[in-house]
């Protein structure tokens, strides 16, 4: 179960549950690189990140994504997915 840490870093316990969830342990252990090297990043080059970000917005983005899925609405959800990768990109520009 996700736990709010209110930091990025516990934000990304949320996105374990999701690969976990799929059922593919490619898609866990591929996640798990991944967060891995974007941690390493955030806690160097993108700190201030880390620092400021909050996950009361991500939270929102994601049980939006959650209900698009649930009610079957490809469309909405991926529309809302590309809007919540496209807002990561801008946080760390």
């Amino acid at each position: 179960r996700f736990q709010n840490s209110g930091s990025t870093v516990g934000e990304f316990e949320i996105h374990r549950l999701y690969a976990r969830k799929t059922g593919s342990r490619f898609m866990e252990e591929t996640l798990g690189l991944v967060l891995a090297a974007i941690q390493d990043m955030m806690s160097t080059t993108f700190h201030d990140v880390m620092i400021t970000h909050t996950t009361e917005d991500e939270l929102l983005q994601h049980r939006a994504i959650i209900d698009a899925i649930q009610r079957r609405d490809t469309e909405e959800a991926q529309r809302l997915m590309n809007e919540h990768l496209q807002m990561t990109i801008d946080m760390l520009r």
